[in-house]
């Protein structure tokens, strides 16, 4: 059964222009009344969802690219007072004719551009950790219904050396982890600074995200824990490390989103659970929405297997592996040459080498 689409639209804006100047990155935006944009819907749709495009967005065009189509992850701490924002926080609801448009609201926005590169590698290491945690969750789940079966077939990997595999994983995502680290000692300032920006604007009640010093306390306590383990992790493979580094990872993750509530909309009889629609600071509540979701339905984002690539990807299929059909056919055109033609060209060259040899 086709899953019904959220009624809420949520979007920064629906008509979006970029530019980049002095190192900052301005972004101008309309929100129409029947805007096409919608970010929630955008997930739901599949392959192309905005946070692991945005994830994927590592070079500077694909930044604005993104930016362009769905609005700033952020908004600049430096820029709330300026009066570009406080004329759009002011003007909740400033209508104008615009072509065949009904334009409800302009917004403006000012990022620096190094601020949003450090979030764009946050979001990055982010969705990597919560994703692998998950697999290793899918793995050991698997692992468990094949304990005290016969294998299947020969060369199966035995225990000591599964574990030396998941021991290698999670040593993979403790150093993603620490990328995490850095942006979220900066949230508590930034925090009240958008709080007390919501006040003075008369917006709303506040933030619609929370950070304070307990639950920053609550990750450096699971960094050190980390940090602790990775010498145990490295000299030996016992289930118990393995289990205490899954644990502090998930406590990581878990700490972050519990951060950016949900929120539930009644409309008559139709009920949904929607992530925070004041995007005036930016879609960051929406794209921890959307992980959090990722963490809730155990929907899979992998990472693309071709050599050079590493782009992440919605697994809309379980044989799925590349993250598009560019991808799939050069991996497919790889390995054909090395099972068959560079075989077959090394076999032709060595006789060559004979040939000459005996002449």
């Amino acid at each position: 059964m086709k899953k019904e689409p959220l009624r809420s639209k949520i979007r920064w804006a629906d008509s979006i222009q970029c530019y980049v100047e002095d190192n900052k990155f301005w972004i101008i935006g309309d929100l129409w009344e029947e805007g096409a944009t919608d970010l929630m819907n955008a997930y739901e749709a599949g392959d192309d969802s905005p946070h692991v495009r945005f994830a994927n967005s590592s070079s500077d065009e694909e930044l604005i690219g993104f930016t362009a189509t769905y609005g700033p992850f952020i908004v600049s701490a430096a820029d709330w007072q300026s009066p570009l924002w406080i004329a759009s926080a002011h003007q909740p609801r400033r209508s104008q004719a615009r072509g065949t448009k009904h334009v409800v609201e302009s917004r403006y926005a000012c990022v620096p551009w190094d601020d949003l590169r450090r979030e764009q590698t946050f979001y990055a290491a982010l969705l990597d950790v919560t994703h692998g945690v998950l697999r290793e969750d899918r793995i050991a789940a698997e692992q468990h219904l094949l304990d005290g079966k016969p294998p299947k077939k020969k060369g199966r990997v035995n225990r000591n050396g599964a574990e030396a595999l998941r021991t290698e994983r999670l040593q993979l995502l403790i150093d993603k982890a620490m990328q995490i680290r850095p942006r979220t000692r900066e949230w508590e300032e930034a925090f009240k600074r958008e709080h007390q920006a919501h006040v003075e604007a008369m917006y709303d009640l506040g933030a619609n995200w929370t950070w304070n010093s307990d639950r920053q306390m609550r990750l450096e306590a699971a960094f050190v824990a980390l940090q602790g383990l990775q010498p145990h992790l490295l000299t030996e493979t016992k289930v118990e490390w393995l289990e205490l580094a899954t644990y502090e990872l998930k406590n990581i993750i878990v700490t972050i989103l519990d951060s950016f509530p949900s929120q539930i909309r009644w409309d008559l009889q139709h009920t949904e659970e929607v992530p925070a629609q004041d995007l005036l600071f930016g879609i960051r509540p929406v794209l921890m929405a959307m992980l959090r979701r990722d963490v809730m339905f155990k929907r899979e984002v992998r990472i693309c297997i071709r050599e050079g690539c590493g782009r992440y990807f919605v697994a809309t299929r379980i044989d799925k592996r590349c993250c598009s059909a560019k991808c799939t056919e050069m991996l497919n055109n790889r390995r054909q040459y090395l099972r068959l033609t560079k075989p077959r060209r090394q076999s032709e060259a060595a006789k060559r080498n004979r040939r000459k040899r005996k002449g």
